[in-house]
């Protein structure tokens, strides 16, 4: 049986990395699972936060024209703020590969590289992990809305972003700290606004656990209203593209049909000189005798004079009404 090697031209710092992550995310679940009060409660908990992790991940809001927010994040950190630690990473080491790989199927078609699932799940059991244990461990009588809230959440960011940043420096050959602070610079506003959207769902569920279905409607209504005005944003920037496209074609011919002029007036100024000119030749020509000396010259002198006046119709007249015709009123 054929064996199955590193994926060409994947570094193998990387496929270690990959490894290393996947085996401490497994790692983190095998010390915090069996540390679970199992029950008919946690697993209904469980089950329910995989499952809004695996559709907040599978439906990105569209917020502009070709970009899209992924909502997990709220979710994952509601679900580091309410449930137990060995709970919330066994929802996240699930669902984040699940909905990784469901987007695969999604109208975009993202195809990812095989050792991205490994990876997602790893680095998500692990940052979703490291955040509910210090949640818990610093939040008194479990209270979702104390200052531990901001040192899960510190946690949770950076934990995240160090995992992708070590990845993605040893994949692009780029400074770690210098692609961390790019990455933080461009998303950390991004990522700080979900992480508050994910404590105020966690305070709403801690306080009614129907109200998870009660944001239901409003969620999608706003996700589909987030829809339609991205892809009239897309429209919107497709045409604004094609007018642009087309103000430098009309440049373009205007550009062109400038020198369809300047071709016809230069026709027109080689022309009526060497008219002239071939007008008298030809007078010339008839009053000299066959046998006169000059005639060969007068002959001569007549020939040019037509070469050059065929060409300058062919190459300048033609031509430029051509352009003038053909370019000018585009």
């Amino acid at each position: 049986m054929a064996q199955r090697g590193p994926t060409p031209g994947l570094p193998k710092s990387l496929v270690a990395y990959i490894t290393l992550t996947g085996a401490a995310g497994a790692a983190c679940l095998a010390y915090l699972v069996p540390r679970m009060d199992w029950g008919a409660s946690e697993a209904g908990e469980a089950a329910l936060f995989t499952l809004l992790i695996v559709v907040a991940g599978s439906f990105p809001l569209p917020v502009a024209p070709k970009v899209k927010a992924d909502m997990s994040t709220a979710v994952l950190f509601g679900s580091a703020l309410l449930l137990d630690a060995g709970t919330a990473a066994l929802a996240a080491g699930i669902g984040v590969p699940i909905y990784t790989f469901f987007l695969r199927y999604r109208g975009d078609k993202l195809r990812l590289p095989w050792y991205k699932y490994p990876f997602n799940a790893g680095a998500a059991a692990i940052f979703v992990g490291l955040a509910s244990v210090v949640f818990h461990q610093l939040a008194a009588d479990n209270e979702v809305l104390t200052p531990a809230v901001l040192a899960a959440a510190a946690v949770m960011y950076l934990a995240n972003t160090a995992l992708i940043t070590g990845a993605a420096s040893l994949q692009m050959g780029m400074n770690p700290v210098r692609f961390w602070w790019m990455g933080t610079r461009e998303n950390g506003p991004a990522e700080v606004a979900l992480m508050a959207v994910g404590l105020v769902g966690a305070m709403a569920y801690r306080e009614n656990p129907w109200t998870i279905v009660a944001l239901i409607v409003p969620t999608a209504i706003i996700y589909v209203a987030f829809s339609g005005l991205a892809r009239a944003n897309t429209r919107l920037e497709e045409a604004a593209e094609r007018l642009k496209a087309l103000q430098g074609q009309i440049a373009t011919n205007a550009k062109l049909a400038s020198v369809g002029a300047i071709s016809l007036d230069i026709a027109h100024q080689i022309k009526n000189p060497l008219t002239i000119l071939l007008g008298h030749l030809e007078s010339l020509e008839s009053c000299l005798a066959s046998d006169d000396p000059c005639q060969r010259h007068v002959t001569i002198a007549t020939t040019a004079g037509d070469r050059i006046n065929k060409g300058t119709y062919r190459e300048f007249y033609v031509h430029g009404i051509s352009k003038a015709v053909a370019d000018g009123p585009a």
